[in-house]
């Protein structure tokens, strides 16, 4: 979700009318420069330590998916919908689809009927989607307001309450939506920033998945040193700048 010029003017009529303080998320909140793109960066607060295992998984399009970090944890949260509070240990065997998303932007609606498909269509194969909902606005902070929005959505997989945005510093997140595939042991594989190319990420699903029914396959190793970090610029915008 890119701020465009006129959502940008509206903005400013909204917070003349109404008060900047209970428009913004009171940390102001990162707000997203970025066009949607697909990507790839190392989760740099939780790197892996020796012994960790990775499997080689490859993917048709992607080649080798790499070791992007250990999967963070979800302590952060203000609370939890559709579940008990869950640890990255509670998902340990499990293949884990994280999703940044918050109700009033239009790019994670939109994207919610495939989240959702995937939650069904790979349960039992041993899959578990989790929404993070870290609000953009103040008024996204309301938790019956984020009930009815779930509700509404026909969200049933676990949604992270993340109004203090631990959740999504510990990803080091920068844009909504984004999502992130994890492997079996815990290992972040796979990153995509923005709504779109469905067909990658369930192919990415797809494949740690066959990837957790043959755990021989996993072997010791550690990050490439030639994998890279997702770039601090992108479209001339740095992160310096949000």
């Amino acid at each position: 979700m890119s701020l465009k010029t006129t959502t940008l003017a509206g903005f400013a009529v909204l917070a003349a009318a109404v008060g900047v303080k209970s428009i913004l998320p009171a940390s102001f909140g990162p707000i997203p420069f970025y066009s949607d793109i697909a990507a790839s960066k190392q989760i740099t607060r939780s790197p892996l330590q020796p012994g960790n295992k990775v499997s080689d998984v490859s993917v048709a399009g992607i080649g080798s998916l790499p070791a992007l970090g250990k999967l963070p944890s979800f302590e952060g949260a203000t609370g939890w919908l559709n579940s008990q509070a869950l640890t990255p240990e509670d998902l340990k065997g499990k293949v884990v689809l994280v999703n940044f998303w918050t109700f009033a932007c239009g790019d994670c609606v939109g994207e919610l009927p495939k989240v959702q498909s995937w939650a069904q269509t790979y349960k039992n194969d041993g899959l578990v989607v989790i929404g993070v909902h870290s609000p953009e606005f103040a008024f996204e902070k309301k938790l019956s307001s984020l009930k009815r929005a779930v509700g509404s959505y026909g969200v049933d997989y676990p949604v992270a309450i993340d109004n203090d945005f631990s959740i999504w510093k510990a990803f080091e997140n920068v844009y909504w939506p984004e999502q992130y595939v994890i492997d079996a042991n815990g290992i972040v594989r796979f990153h995509h920033l923005g709504a779109g190319d469905y067909g990658t990420t369930q192919a990415v699903i797809e494949a740690l998945l066959k990837s957790r029914k043959d755990p021989q396959s996993a072997g010791e190793s550690f990050p490439s040193s030639n994998a890279k970090a997702q770039s601090s610029e992108v479209d001339g915008v740095s992160q310096a700048d949000l």
